[in-house]
């Protein structure tokens, strides 16, 4: 068995389960307004998410980055930098130079705007304070693909399983079932439209936390793991 896979197969999972989550929530949940725009948006986010990781996914931004600015061979640009920053400024990139005219599909430069935010997780700007601006009354949206607030996304429901699949370790949860019954309430604290599931999922959604941990304890903490660091060690060698 070959645990090889690539983001680009991640990432076409995690716009297709954003489409089957908004899909079905706008067949059980219509007054929540989820239009075919929103639907592209948070598919376009889905794609794009991962575009900022670079050599060896979580190495690189993690300890390579670090050691660059420990060695003093990074510029202060890179410094704080992070894969969904990187993401974005691939996606910036991208747009200016295949001079790709989003209005051609059905997009508003507000669009562009909600796309940003959905890949960083929270507003675009340097204020930690500043609002969302793309869709500010469904502010639900944002918790479909960098869900901040619980950290369940649909992100995280492909690489689970698909590690899980390419390398043999044990996957509990159900994805499908958990897409099929999550809905949105208002907190019952901020009243803000927000994500959640019924009571009886509680152990469904628990077993996604579960499945996590095993993914650890037998994949990305695996000792063969080890040579990606001394790859590292190489790259950034004096």
């Amino acid at each position: 068995m070959s645990a090889t896979h690539s983001r680009f197969e991640h990432s076409v999972g995690v716009a297709h389960l954003a489409e089957l989550m908004l899909t079905q929530l706008r067949l059980h949940q219509p007054w929540l307004d989820i239009t075919d725009r929103d639907i592209l948006c948070v598919k376009v986010a889905g794609l794009c998410h991962d575009l900022g990781h670079g050599p060896f996914s979580h190495v690189y931004d993690g300890i390579f980055m670090q050691q660059l600015h420990e060695r003093g061979l990074d510029y202060p640009a890179m410094r704080g930098w992070t894969h969904e920053q990187g993401s974005l400024d691939m996606l910036n990139a991208l747009l200016v130079e295949y001079r790709i005219d989003v209005t051609a599909y059905g997009l508003e430069a507000i669009d562009l705007d909600f796309i940003r935010e959905l890949i960083l997780g929270h507003p675009v700007g340097k204020h930690s304070a500043k609002l969302f601006t793309g869709r500010p009354t469904k502010p639900f949206l944002y918790e479909v693909v960098n869900n901040a607030k619980t950290g369940l996304d649909v992100d995280k429901l492909d690489y689970f399983m698909r590690d899980a699949q390419y390398t043999g370790a044990k996957a509990s949860c159900d994805t499908h079932l958990l897409l099929s019954t999550m809905r949105v309430l208002p907190d019952a604290t901020t009243g803000v439209l927000t994500m959640c599931w019924p009571d009886k999922m509680a152990e469904q959604v628990m077993k996604v936390f579960r499945t996590r941990y095993d993914l650890h304890q037998a994949v990305y903490q695996h000792k063969v793991r080890k040579n990606e660091y001394c790859l590292v060690d190489v790259c950034v060698r004096d």
